[in-house]
């Protein structure tokens, strides 16, 4: 079982996308900066250390606005079972632009995306993040 944490960082109709790792998926991927949460440790708390390695930015994090849960089986051994708690965030208006500072993880570039290409599926983007990011736009 893994739980973990993510952001819906959304400024000026942009949205703060990390691009996964090639070791993670094959073609080009992004998701909501996050990951996993450290034992012992609060998952708003996991938010703003995943989004300061992914993106290098300081994040302010807000209420939860999404809880996902899926099962998967990834081979013989292993059924994988993720929990994921979206939280809404923001970063401040004159952060520089993001770069990942955590060497050899999960996401190998971070960046701002237009919200409406999101949203018309022109920014390849992991499945379970489009519930959250839907939820961020109800919630506004």
């Amino acid at each position: 079982q893994r739980v973990a944490a993510y952001a819906v960082i959304i400024r000026d109709d942009q949205i703060l996308l990390s691009r996964l790792a090639p070791s993670i998926a094959s073609r080009e991927l992004w998701t909501l900066p996050g990951g996993g949460i450290d034992f012992g440790e609060d998952p708003a708390d996991a938010v703003v250390r995943e989004v300061r390695e992914e993106t290098s930015l300081d994040a302010i994090v807000g209420r939860p606005i999404h809880i996902g849960s899926a099962q998967r089986v990834i081979d013989e051994n292993v059924d994988m079972h993720s929990v994921r708690i979206v939280y809404a965030a923001s970063v401040a208006s004159d952060s520089p632009p993001p770069k990942v500072v955590e060497v050899d993880g999960s996401t190998v570039d971070a960046r701002w995306h237009d919200l409406r290409d999101v949203h018309e599926h022109r920014v390849p983007l992991v499945e379970w993040a489009r519930p959250a990011i839907d939820a961020q736009g109800e919630l506004s």
